[in-house]
């Protein structure tokens, strides 16, 4: 008999009466942005724009160079340098590679706690509108990639610590009320003969 945190999820698991039902009613359709991350995301492009319009530049010029500017920071650095590891978890996971994406969420993880300032003014110097520091979804991450590996005691107890911090987090609360809903349903599979 399994026990009540034994998970098997993923695509090979075998359809169950009622999961559909009983995971729809736990989810609902979130889009991690927020009105005010999304305007402020847009500081660091006024800064190169100004400084050539300031430098007496046309405002064509200091559109174009100011976009031009903005978005090789974007790409340069803030991609390939500060969310490399964050980007390459994301890469993995959407190729079905959970191990390979859980371990570049503990790097991701381990880096950011390194850079709680920057996390925290994010909008303003990294042009990331998330309402959630990039450290708490390294760490979400995380419980996802050890979900879809089958390792779901270890994903609730990333979720239950990650929730203890940041109880606001609708995803993570979501992700984990699936787990429970799915450990629920294995058990009364499990008990049918």
């Amino acid at each position: 008999m399994a026990s009540s945190r034994t998970l098997h999820l993923g695509r090979e698991a075998p359809p169950c009466p009622g999961y559909a039902r009983a995971v729809s009613r736990h989810t609902a359709t979130l889009r991690p942005l927020s009105l005010v991350g999304s305007l402020l995301s847009l500081a660091p492009l006024t800064v190169p724009i100004a400084a050539l319009w300031l430098a007496g530049q046309r405002y064509e010029v200091s559109l174009l160079g100011g976009a031009a500017a903005f978005l090789a920071y974007r790409i340069f650095v803030v991609r390939l340098v500060f969310m490399r590891d964050h980007h390459a978890g994301i890469v993995a996971m959407r190729a079905g590679r959970f191990a390979d994406g859980l371990a570049a969420f503990e790097r991701s993880e381990a880096a950011w706690k390194e850079r709680r300032a920057l996390d925290r003014f994010r909008a303003l110097l990294l042009g990331n509108a998330s309402p959630y520091e990039v450290l708490t979804l390294a760490r979400y991450n995380q419980a996802y990639a050890l979900s879809r590996l089958g390792r779901g005691d270890e994903a609730l107890a990333r979720l239950d610590a990650l929730l203890a911090d940041e109880p606001d987090m609708h995803l993570a609360t979501q992700l984990r009320d699936i787990l429970v809903a799915g450990a629920k349903i294995g058990l009364v599979r499990a008990a049918t003969p």
